[in-house]
């Protein structure tokens, strides 16, 4: 079981608790430097273990640039080589098995982001099957993760829920579990929007990043836009960080469930086996309720499930200027 942390974008230490984060590292949203004030020491971080959420802006320069010895970060306009673009905007890359990755952390990035990609069979419980037996459209089931992350970095489900068996082990599904799933790094390549300047999207109605790397081909299934033979059981598992300079927002569309979290507070919603459904955060609206302020940074962590055949929709649409490319997360053990 994989249990070392991987950084990257530059991050001081790891992201189970506060993270300390270059203000010299770029993000889509702005030109590196984040505003005045963002060489500084930046703020208290609230405590460890996910306590208060804030990550600490590490001193160091006026921004810009990617530190001393490495190049500053850009922003890729178009599709990085080796990516599979998506159907409408955006790309994105396996870069091989989770165990076997051992990139070096101090790359630089802007708007690509990494992941880990989990794949499942239709055997396991949660996969493969409608849920619940009394499901009904559109499938909708919120509430159904607490609203609080906890210090692993891990949502918890609520025991509460109701019904039960449409989440019924997970655990499973976010965690590198032998003989139950197989964890894959995925590089997320945001493309910068046409038609407003700032904004990147993601966006794809036919997101099947694991149909080639399948670890289990009797559980190729017949569906999706395309009508084709897909890999359609998987998770996504995103933590990043960014600078709050006000105005910005973070949008998701997908099925099945998507679970956003924002200074560790539940901020998008869309639990159960569904179509596609929308999310949506407007972070200046939200900013007390997400215990924001401007001229900080904050984690964002997005955890996503595809559990049926039948679609797998992924969209992202953000203004956000990223501090970190996506941190691998070292694996808690149940």
């Amino acid at each position: 079981m994989l249990r070392r942390p991987l950084l990257f974008a530059s991050l001081g230490v790891a992201i189970f608790g506060s993270i300390a984060c270059s203000a010299t590292s770029a993000g889509p949203g702005g030109s590196g430097g984040g505003g005045s004030g963002s060489g500084s020491s930046g703020a208290s971080s609230g405590g460890s273990g996910g306590e208060g959420g804030l990550i600490l802006v590490g001193s160091g320069g006026s921004g810009g640039g990617g530190g001393p010895d490495k190049p500053p970060p850009k922003i890729d306009e178009t599709l990085p080589p080796g990516f599979t673009a998506e159907t409408t905007y955006g790309g994105w890359k396996i870069l091989g098995l989770l165990e076997d990755f051992n990139e070096p952390s101090d790359n630089v990035c802007a708007n690509v982001l990494r992941a880990i990609a989990r794949d499942f069979t239709q055997a396991h419980i949660d996969f493969g099957q409608e849920k619940p037996a009394s499901w009904t459209a559109p499938g909708l089931y919120m509430g159904h993760v607490l609203p609080l992350l906890p210090a692993d970095r891990k949502p918890d489900v609520n025991p509460s829920r109701t019904p039960l068996d449409v989440i019924e082990a997970f655990d499973d599904w976010y965690r590198n579990i032998d003989g139950v799933n197989v964890p894959f790094v995925i590089d997320l390549w945001l493309e910068p929007d046409p038609n407003k300047e700032g904004y990147f999207l993601f966006d794809s109605n036919s997101f099947f990043p694991l149909d080639k790397w399948n670890t289990s081909p009797g559980d190729v299934q017949i569906g999706g836009n395309d009508v084709g033979p897909h890999n359609f059981l998987f998770t996504i598992e995103l933590h990043t960080a960014f600078e709050y300079k006000g105005g910005e927002i973070f949008n998701f569309r997908g099925d099945d469930d998507v679970f956003v979290f924002i200074n560790d507070k539940l901020a998008v919603d869309i639990g159960g086996i569904h179509g596609p459904l929308e999310g949506n955060v407007n972070l200046d609206a939200r900013a007390a309720e997400l215990g924001i302020t401007v001229g900080n940074v904050y984690k964002l962590d997005l955890f996503q499930a595809e559990r049926n055949p039948g679609g797998s929709n992924f969209r992202i649409e953000t203004s956000l200027d990223f501090r970190a490319c996506g941190i691998l997360p070292s694996d808690v053990p149940k």
